[in-house]
């Protein structure tokens, strides 16, 4: 078979492949040779937990934060852990999250055996609406937990005026916002903890599960690096139960490679974007929140999202749930036909451990 049948047989599938969402192997390659420069120097001194290079990374992330301290642990979810045990949640204790987010950001209250309370987002943003917190606050809450939702801080000021009125702790979910801002201000410093996932697939990833908080409270910096070493200080005198959250210092090796290309990737990510957004249609344009998905419907164009949380032992698309799994289940439908906006949010399925999923 000549070379020209090989490559016309070839064209279709070459045109009709897929785009991955995400090419990390391509984001990492042209910092190869320094990320295993960085690998081998850790492999050389045998200091493979909190070596030098954990403590630079920590330095590092709370400087671009605008935060005094960084304390270094195992993951994005870790990190949301130790702030709550850090401000000493207990069970019963209720902290409020929003109601569109990654599992991790309700699963860290619940594994302490607080309650997390679900409270509506900004279809502006999607991040969570500070007009309907204070409604949510009772004697029983403990922390309010904004999640700053690809890149774009939740409105903190009124956020943290509610959390002083009522004397509350304001843990930031940054697991997806490092070096992004809010009026003058860092992501990480705008409440009492911030926290930080370096997954793989995160703006600054690692080669694994890593994570890092950030604080400008003596208290609770020295609070949290003792609760993410197993409550160890001195070596082997342990002064309260913690958990084993240690970062890991070949992670921090990827990590201080890469956190030096971070802001021009972020520029890059957002000239990217220009073009893409201005080629969206006219009633997009003119609305602030940038939907994923369209459905052609009789009555206009519909574009939906929707997230599900459930606890317990069944599977999420099992229903009805075994009473002995609570379940919540939190579904928002933005409709648009000249950026108009409904909301369906199903509250009430928060506290009915046999709730169906209602259809849209």
């Amino acid at each position: 078979v000549g070379t020209e049948t090989l490559m016309s047989a070839e064209q279709p599938a070459a045109r009709n492949a897929a785009v991955p969402l995400l090419d990390v192997s391509r984001g990492n390659d042209p910092l190869r040779a320094e990320i295993l420069e960085a690998i081998t120097d850790v492999c050389d001194s045998g200091r493979f937990v909190y070596g030098p290079g954990c403590q630079q990374l920590e330095t590092r992330v709370a400087t671009l934060c605008g935060a005094t301290y960084g304390i270094g642990c195992a993951s994005g979810s870790d990190a949301l852990l130790l702030a709550l045990m850090a401000i000493d949640t207990r069970p019963g204790d209720e902290v409020i999250v929003p109601s569109f987010t990654f599992f991790a950001t309700a699963s860290a209250a619940w594994r302490l055996g607080a309650r997390p309370v679900f409270v509506d987002i900004d279809p502006n943003t999607f991040n969570l609406d500070p007009a309907q917190v204070e409604t949510a606050v009772t004697s029983k809450t403990r922390a309010i937990i904004p999640v700053h939702l690809f890149g774009r801080c939740a409105d903190m000021d009124p956020i943290n005026q509610i959390a002083a009125k009522h004397g509350l702790s304001v843990i930031e979910d940054a697991a997806q916002s490092i070096g992004a801002g809010y009026r003058g201000r860092a992501a990480g410093s705008l409440g009492d903890i911030g926290c930080f996932s370096f997954y793989p697939t995160k703006n600054l990833g690692g080669f694994g599960d890593a994570g890092l908080l950030t604080t400008s409270s003596e208290e609770l910096a020295t609070k949290l690096r003792l609760l993410a070493n197993h409550g160890m200080h001195p070596r082997y005198f342990h002064r309260v139960v913690g958990i084993n959250s240690r970062l890991d210092s070949i992670q921090a090796a990827v990590l201080n490679v890469k956190l030096n290309q971070l802001s021009r990737w972020t520029e890059a990510r957002q000239t990217n974007a220009i073009p893409r957004c201005s080629s969206l249609p006219d009633w997009m344009q003119s609305c602030r929140c940038r939907p994923t998905r369209a459905i052609p419907t009789t009555s206009g164009t519909s574009i939906r999202f929707e997230y599900r949380m459930g606890v317990g032992k069944s599977s999420a698309s099992t229903w009805p749930a075994p009473r002995s799994a609570p379940r919540s289940i939190i579904r928002s439908r933005y409709t648009s036909r000249n950026a108009s906006v409904s909301w369906d949010t199903n509250r009430a399925a928060c506290r009915k451990p046999n709730a169906p999923p209602q259809k849209c």
